[in-house]
């Protein structure tokens, strides 16, 4: 009966650890998702003040 009740304690605990590391691939999936998309916007941001300060050094070559 005991070795019975131990492997179900097992099967349990392998179910919620399972249950566990799902939810942190979800979790990992939408950060890297959230990541990706503020480094886009951070490097549009970034494009048109270097295109900014590009026509501003031209401005003053001339």
């Amino acid at each position: 009966m005991e070795r019975n009740g131990k492997d179900i304690l097992i099967e349990e605990i392998d179910k919620e650890l399972r249950a566990i590391g799902a939810r942190l691939k979800k979790v990992i999936s939408k950060t890297d998702a959230l990541l990706k998309e503020s480094s886009n916007g951070t490097e549009e941001a970034e494009s048109p003040s270097d295109s900014e300060n590009a026509s501003d050094a031209e401005q003053t070559q001339d």
